[in-house]
């Protein structure tokens, strides 16, 4: 007994070992058929479903392509979780569906997210990409994203500085969506050429909050339908940003607006167009001064509210 109670540990021992290296020669073999930890580059083989979070990565200077596959989870978890590690490009995946959050990135430097198509889970808090922690330098480009919760953000960052934000085609229709949010002290990042609705109330295309300074945002399209909908956002001590050739449609008849300025000054825009269908072109609130406006196109200038001074 005692002998066979041995062999079938030995057995079972070996069985486990042989799980491990079989995963340990698919990350070294370059190909994923299954989530967990990656260790190395890969490409995607199949679709993957994933109850919580899909893959957390563990290493540096790693390339992962999607290569036109799906991951799909349960509404929780991360699609693809990156901790600490740099330098990490995600790209090509076909859809990356029902995550708490798609791809989020906390205290990563120098990362791609190119050409990748994100779904967010419609519960609060879902967010396509998210990048926290001093998340810096990160280029997120050419992807497409959706979220449908409430707050569903499409991009986040929170805090995270320097980094590229283009050409990405963001919806959003939970109440209090937001297209993109730059949030407490994310500083220094590039927004340009990104397409971006709304359509619960509350929505904002691009919003700006909490001491976030220095950003530039040029040349980007924005479409809100919702009651309160914004096409820019700028909250508490989020100055001295650029804003240049934007074009903005909001269209509720009830407080919605092209820009919106709340505590927020030293602020520059121009050539930036605003549609107000029914709704109200800038307003200037609250403690803001020294914004100026310059080349500005609006529906109307009696839509122009400032209560505030030193505003042009």
């Amino acid at each position: 007994m005692i002998r066979e109670l041995k062999r079938a540990s030995i057995l079972l021992f070996a069985s486990l070992l042989l799980v491990l290296l079989a995963n340990s020669v698919l990350a070294a073999e370059g190909n994923a058929s299954q989530c967990g930890t990656v260790n190395a580059a890969f490409n995607m083989t199949q679709n993957l479903n994933s109850n919580g979070t899909c893959f957390e990565i563990n290493a540096s200077n790693i390339i992962i392509d999607g290569g036109g596959f799906t991951l799909t989870g349960n509404s929780t978890g991360y699609g693809i979780s990156i901790i600490g590690n740099h330098s990490i490009t995600l790209k090509n995946f076909a859809g990356i569906n029902n995550f708490t959050n798609g791809i989020y990135a906390t205290g990563s430097l120098n990362s791609t997210v190119y050409n990748n198509t994100i779904v967010a889970a419609n519960v609060g808090n879902g967010y396509g990409i998210y990048l926290s922690g001093g998340s810096n330098n990160t280029n997120i480009s050419s992807n497409t994203v959706t979220t449908s919760g409430s707050p569903g953000y499409g991009i986040l960052l929170w805090p995270a500085s320097n980094n590229t934000i283009t050409s990405n085609t963001i919806t959003t229709s939970g109440p209090t969506g937001m297209g993109i949010l730059l949030y407490s002290s994310s500083n220094g990042n590039a927004l340009s050429s990104n397409t971006i609705t709304t359509s619960g109330s509350d929505g904002y295309g691009i919003s700006i909050q909490v001491s976030s300074i220095s950003n530039t945002v040029t040349s980007n399209t924005i479409a809100t339908s919702g009651s309160s909908g914004m096409g820019f956002y700028l909250y508490s001590s989020s100055n001295s940003n650029l804003f240049s050739s934007n074009m903005i449609t909001t269209s509720h008849a009830t407080n919605a607006y092209g820009i919106y300025l709340e505590k927020s000054t030293g602020n520059s825009f121009s050539r930036d167009n605003i549609t107000a269908s029914n709704s109200n072109d800038i307003r200037v609130y609250l403690s803001s001064i020294d914004n100026t406006f310059t080349n500005v196109i609006l529906s109307s200038m009696i839509n122009f509210t400032s209560h505030t001074l030193n505003n042009v």
